[in-house]
């Protein structure tokens, strides 16, 4: 058995020993009713997926810094909640000259700046208020409503509700999805 086909097969029975009864059973937050068998199947879908790109690791060492594809060329835009702080993977993208919008409530700014920066003072989430933003407000503030993206999300638990209140056509836009799932979501 390859590397590649033990870490699907690893993650496949994580996803359904761990995660998904955890899912069903918890009380997460959604402002749609989320049919079982959708949830199911997203949760069925979540899994590696071979490329013909190598992978590379862009930010840190440590936390900050995440495997994507080599296939940057021709993004314009990364969105990443959850900076807290550690900016790593977003300087980085900057340096490639990657626009990178960033929100976290839990800082006032990001942990370092850049002229292609952009920061709201906000949790990614469910709901439009004064704490949170949902991704498909935050993401009107693409230049030329951008449909070659990148979203890098680390938000501790909360990347369920955001992902599951997400219309198909909005994940779309993005080319790489870089997404750290948590056991928990945060209490």
């Amino acid at each position: 058995m390859s590397n590649f086909t033990a870490l699907k097969t690893w993650t496949k029975q994580l996803i359904r020993a761990r995660l998904l009864p955890w899912l069903l059973e918890s009380d997460l937050l959604l402002t749609r009713t989320v049919a079982r068998q959708s949830m199911l199947g997203f949760l069925n879908a979540v899994s590696p997926v071979a490329t013909n790109h190598k992978l590379i690791r862009i930010g840190g060492d440590g936390d900050g810094g995440y495997l994507v594809p080599d296939d940057l060329i021709g993004i314009k835009v990364c969105f990443s909640p959850g900076v807290s702080e550690v900016a790593d993977f977003e300087l980085a993208l900057a340096a490639l000259g990657i626009q990178c919008f960033l929100a976290d409530y839990s800082v006032d700014v990001p942990p370092k700046q850049h002229p292609l920066f952009t920061f709201d003072k906000k949790f990614l989430g469910a709901t439009d208020d004064d704490v949170f933003i949902r991704l498909e407000t935050w993401l009107s503030r693409a230049p030329d409503n951008d449909n070659d993206m990148i979203l890098q999300m680390d938000i501790e638990g909360a990347e369920y509700g955001v992902i599951l209140n997400a219309s198909d056509a909005m994940l779309a836009r993005f080319r790489i999805l870089v997404v750290e799932f948590h056991e928990r979501c945060p209490n």
